[in-house]
């Protein structure tokens, strides 16, 4: 019988036979594959070995050595740089030594006793300079101003580390980014140039810059060729930096975060500032810094505020606020501040050219039983003039007002109550003021209210007085005070009523008004003009 499931079916055609696959051993064929991979990574480890040879030696490290001093020089074309040495795994960073960079007389810009830094070698395939865990060792840096010149930095650097915005190739330089920076001992100087006043002239211009010099002024100025020079630095600086952004296409500003610093800053003549602790962010440019709510502690007093320098020219502005203020702390910025005692205060501070102004807002000060309170504001220029003042005080202590008023001799001693708003220089002042001065000797209490124009020159041994339409109102006012001022004066006792004082005690003071004159039991009164 034939079997129909055997047959082909009628409307398929017989499969075509396909010719048989040629097939290697399948021991053969692993064999081949072991050896490629062994050559593969015979050549892989080969490779290695030598990388790791030649940047792990001695003979390296130097081929690395010279390789960075001449990308480094590339760009330093106004310079001469210098490393030591380079020690450390270079697959993963390495430690330089001695690392100097100077302008092309030899003057020094940055100078490092070691500098240690891990990096990825992908960033720096790409021509980025990106380091992480930077550690610095006694670094210095100095930047540099002659008078009419430029900044050493721009001399060493002719091309900006930014590139222009049409150069589309990157190059070492282009970006520059260190993270988690560790600053050991360090040292910075900001040298610009300094000028008197351009209102003063001749004589004027001459003193003052003999004065400078001297040191009869807080900035710290040191004669150069072709001018003047302001400096400040910052001393045994030791510092923790999680962002260093010195260069980056994508920003115009540098940038530097700061989770806690510790210094000496000297930014006028000593005593310096004792930076106990320092936080914030700085950015920067070519020609200018600046900083929003940075938190500086010092070793009784905490202040935050924003600020500004100008590297160019030096000028400054900063506006800050105290809680609390120690004046032993601030004696770097007015050395006569008393070494005990302080309080809240807000202090707005700025320097341009030869000219300091201070604003000094809701002030509480406290020294023993004295206090201060209110706001002041001053300018130093070639004279010291006050702006405006809203003071009240309590228990103030002549010999205190001596300590900080340079110059100032008061010719009795005691204290002061009461109120005063000043504006003017001290040989020509605004007043309003309701004051009460306990004399010391024992004579007694004087209070004097006041309003209008009153000022006073020291001619050595004699004070000469000086007042225009000085309304005053004597409550009462004791005549051995009056002595102090007007020797010859005739009368003792006391003085009460109100009057209106024109002239000077060297020539003669006009009274008119009216008062009563109580001495040994005897009372006059007169009214009228003398």
């Amino acid at each position: 019988m034939r079997d129909e499931s055997l047959a082909p079916e009628p409307d398929r055609p017989p499969p075509t036979p396909r010719p048989a696959r040629r097939r290697l051993p399948q021991r053969r064929a692993t064999k081949t594959l072991a050896i490629a991979g062994g050559a593969l990574a015979i050549v892989v480890a080969l490779a290695l070995v030598a990388v790791f040879t030649i940047t792990n030696t001695d003979w390296g490290r130097e081929r690395v050595r010279r390789f960075l001093v001449g990308q480094i020089q590339k760009e330093a074309t106004g310079g001469r740089v210098h490393v030591g040495r380079i020690t450390g795994n270079l697959l993963e960073g390495m430690t330089a030594h001695d690392l100097v960079i100077t302008d092309s007389a030899g003057a020094p810009f940055i100078a490092v006793d070691s500098l240690r830094a891990g990096y990825a070698l992908r960033s720096l395939w790409r021509r980025q300079i990106d380091l992480d865990d930077v550690f610095l060792y006694g670094p210095t840096v100095v930047l540099d101003k002659q008078p009419g010149g430029e900044w050493n930095w721009k001399r060493i650097f002719p091309g900006d580390t930014l590139p222009a915005p049409e150069d589309t190739t990157p190059g070492f330089g282009d970006f520059l980014r260190m993270t988690d920076v560790t600053v050991l001992d360090g040292h910075f100087v900001a040298r610009s140039p300094w000028r008197p006043s351009s209102s003063l002239r001749g004589a004027q211009r001459d003193s003052a810059v003999r004065s400078v010099l001297a040191g009869g002024s807080r900035l710290m100025v040191v004669r150069v060729p072709g001018g003047f020079q302001k400096v400040v630095e910052l001393r045994a600086l030791d510092a923790r930096m999680p962002l260093v952004q010195l260069a980056d296409p994508a920003y115009a500003v540098r940038r530097i975060d700061v989770t806690s610093m510790t210094t000496r800053a000297f930014p006028f003549r000593p005593p310096a500032a004792e930076i106990t602790n320092l936080r914030g962010t700085f950015s920067f440019t070519g020609d200018s810094l600046w900083w929003r709510g940075v938190a500086v502690e010092m070793p009784g007093s905490a202040v935050t505020g924003d600020g500004m320098y100008v590297l160019e020219n030096g000028d400054m502005w900063v506006r800050a606020r105290a809680r609390p203020l120690q004046h032993a702390d601030f004696r770097w910025l007015y050395p006569r501040l008393p070494s005990r005692g302080g309080g809240p205060l807000d202090l707005d501070l700025t320097w341009k050219g030869a000219t300091q102004t201070y604003r000094v807002r809701n002030a509480d000060l406290r020294l023993d039983r004295q206090r201060v309170q209110g706001s002041i504001a001053l300018e130093l220029d070639k004279d010291v003039t006050i702006q405006g003042s809203a003071l009240r005080f309590a228990n103030l202590d002549t010999r205190t007002i001596e300590q900080v008023v340079g110059g100032l001799d008061i010719p009795r001693r005691g204290t002061l109550d009461g109120r005063a708003r000043l504006r003017g220089t001290q040989a020509k002042m605004q007043v309003d003021a309701n004051v009460a001065f306990h004399d010391a000797g024992g004579t007694g209490t004087s209070r004097v209210a006041m309003i209008g124009e009153v000022g006073y020159v020291d001619r050595g041994r004699t004070w000469i007085l000086r007042a225009r339409n000085l309304r005053t109102r004597l409550l009462p006012l004791r005549l051995e005070l009056a002595q102090a001022f007007a020797p010859s004066l005739p009368l003792g006792g006391t003085l009460t009523g109100d009057a209106v004082v024109n002239g000077a005690t060297n020539t003669g003071l006009a009274v008119r008004g009216a008062l009563t004159h109580r001495e040994a039991g005897n009372v006059s009164r007169v009214s009228g003009r003398a």
